[in-house]
């Protein structure tokens, strides 16, 4: 009986093909090799707020051999990286940014256009909405074309954020 990593594994393979995959391996292998530090081989739960680097990998850890993570740990790590990176020079999380603050615009969003433009319950953009606007980068106000509806509009704040 196949597992569902198993499923899913041949599943890619028969989508792009072994030599591709292996081509992929061997990049994020060697991407993997580079980091100073260890990283799990998976994805923390993503948060408003930053993530906690100091529980994302210990500089001077040994590092275990990488040779044998299957292709969802090689990219776990290369994205958790890459995540780290990126937190460490942006005052807003990888996940905020990259969600709710790339689609808004100056001139507004409809608030119910949200979960489309983003692709997340609207819960999680609720959240999302409400760190960016105690970060002064948003305002929430009602839409002057339609009753009932919010608009979601960058401040300037919001705008330097976002071209960061």
């Amino acid at each position: 009986m196949a597992t569902a990593c198993g499923h899913h594994r041949g599943a890619w393979q028969a989508r792009f093909g072994k030599d591709e995959l292996d081509k992929v391996r061997k990049s994020l292998r060697e991407l993997v090799n580079q980091f100073n530090v260890e990283l799990p081989d998976y994805l923390p739960v993503a948060s408003a707020s930053k993530l906690d680097h100091e529980w994302h990998g210990r500089a001077g850890r040994e590092r275990g051999d990488v040779a044998p993570l299957d292709l969802s740990a090689l990219l776990s790590r290369v994205l958790l990286a890459f995540t780290i990176d990126f937190e460490r020079e942006s005052r807003l999380s990888l996940a905020i940014s990259a969600n709710a603050l790339r689609v808004l615009t100056e001139e507004g969003v409809r608030g119910r256009d949200l979960p489309h433009l983003i692709g997340v319950s609207k819960e999680a953009i609720s959240v999302s909405v409400r760190f960016l606007e105690w970060h002064g980068c948003p305002v929430v106000e009602p839409d002057p074309t339609a009753t009932r509806t919010r608009l979601v509009r960058l401040t300037p704040k919001g705008q330097e954020a976002q071209d960061k």
